[in-house]
Formats: C-alpha cells, sequence, structure tokens
C-alpha cells in the first residue's frame, strides 16, 4: 500500500485488510493531550496573488537548480500551505506529495523532516474524507517512528499517540470500512507505547495505568469481535431456545 501521487512512491508492507463487524466498537486515546491531532482547522481566506508568488518561487528554484534540489522542500511546503489556506486540498496535497519526495531524495529515506510533511498530507486528505489515503499516510508515520527512534526514545512513545489515535478514530466511526483490523493496531501499539514508556517514564506516571487500561479495553472489545466469542453466544441462544421449547411441551 502506497501513497498515491505522480512524484511520491513510498511502499508499505504489513497492512493487513480487516473484516467489518457488525457490533460497535467505543475507545477513546488514553490521555487528554492525544486526541486527533490532526482535526480539521479553520482556513482563513488567503491572497490568490501568494499562491501565484509560492509558484514562481517553486518555477524559478527548479529552472535554475533542477526538479530534484533540496531547496525544492520548504518552497513546495510553503506551496502546499498557502494552497490549503484557499481551500485547494487536491493541489495542495500534491505539493506536499512532492516535498516528501524530494526529502527522501536529498536526506534519505528515513529522516525526521519527514514528520511534518505527511502529517500536513494527513490534514489536506482529511479535508477531502480521503479514508484510505489518511490510514496509509498514518501507517507511513509508524514506519517512521519506529525507523528514527528507538525503545527507549520518549519521542517513540509520543508520536504513536497519534497513530494509536487515529486507529481509534478510524475504528469508532468506522472510516474506512475496517474497524476490527484498526481496533488490532491500535492494540498492538498501545502495547509498544507501554514498553517504550515503561522504559522512559518514572514508575509513578499516571500514563502507565491509563495504557495499561486500554490495553485492557481493546483486548476486551477485540475478544467480543473474536470467533470463539460468538461460537460461544451461538450455544447459548441455542440452550435458551432449547429451554424455552422444551417448557412448552
Amino acid at each position: 500500500m502506497g501513497f498515491r501521487g505522480k512524484n511520491c512512491a513510498i511502499t508499505l508492507t504489513g497492512i493487513l485488510a480487516g473484516y467489518l463487524l457488525a457490533m460497535p466498537v467505543t475507545l477513546r486515546a488514553d490521555d487528554a493531550s492525544v486526541g486527533n491531532s490532526f482535526s480539521a482547522s479553520e482556513f482563513r481566506p488567503g491572497s490568490v496573488d501568494l499562491v501565484a508568488k509560492q509558484r514562481l518561487q517553486v518555477e524559478a528554484i527548479e529552472a535554475r537548480y533542477g526538479p530534484y534540489d533540496v531547496r525544492l522542500k520548504e518552497a513546495l511546503k510553503g506551496l502546499g500551505y498557502r494552497l490549503r489556506q484557499e481551500g485547494e486540498f487536491e493541489a495542495a496535497s500534491d505539493a506536499f506529495k512532492r516535498a516528501l519526495h524530494i526529502s527522501r531524495v536529498n536526506e534519505g529515506l528515513y529522516n525526521e523532516s519527514q514528520l511534518a510533511i505527511v502529517e500536513r498530507l494527513i490534514e489536506v486528505d482529511q479535508q477531502l474524507a480521503r479514508w484510505d489515503e489518511v490510514n496509509d499516510h498514518f501507517a507511513y508515520l509508524e514506519h517512521l517512528y519506529k525507523k528514527l527512534y528507538k525503545l527507549d526514545d520518549p519521542r517513540l512513545e509520543s508520536g504513536l499517540r497519534k497513530v494509536v489515535a487515529w486507529h481509534f478514530d478510524a475504528s469508532n466511526f468506522n472510516l474506512n470500512g475496517n474497524r476490527l483490523e484498526h481496533l488490532r493496531k491500535a492494540h498492538g501499539l498501545l502495547k509498544l507505547r507501554l514498553q517504550s514508556a515503561e522504559l522512559t517514564l518514572s514508575g509513578e506516571d499516571p500514563l502507565l495505568d491509563s495504557l495499561k487500561r486500554n490495553i485492557e479495553r481493546s483486548e476486551y472489545f477485540l475478544y467480543l469481535n473474536s470467533d470463539i466469542h460468538r461460537e460461544l453466544s451461538t450455544d447459548r441462544r441455542r440452550a435458551m431456545r432449547d429451554r424455552y421449547l422444551a417448557n412448552i411441551d
């Protein structure tokens, strides 16, 4: 599964297809600071002149230094920002995707400057309600955090909060039809966050208890959606039916 765009080809592996189940699942992020870091923000009307000026800057750099020069990264990010202000989300997405590609070409496949660009892509695709693309971006964001930071680096735990919050939201609202798969992903990432938190936080930090509670909740909901639970439920219903019929006789 990869980012869709003319200038960016990012391949991700390990994303499994989940099955949609009827039972609603409601979980929350484990601390108030998480929420959805990429909720739609209010956009102020900008000036078309600023967009045109930013385009000219991109074109000038490209004409002088070539289409992959590192200076284009910031110019394209600026263009994406201006386009987003104008509500031109599709064009903004293209600009951010190209900035991401140039970052990978010049600064390596995995570098910290990509994090902010991916977050901007998430914001834009949320505005367009392109949930499969949003999911792809969060999968890549998770991939980046795991590549950039070790388990004992607090930036890993704090970065993965955003990804867990997305999977909770996607599961709660069934945003792309893979409710159970999002719940599984959230559960796995909660356990990884707990491992990291235990290495980086004091034993009294309330986040540790919060993580443990959410792990228990996600385990419970996964059990409710398991084949074992469904089989037990079927057996119970059959037994109740048999008792009812016996009383009638």
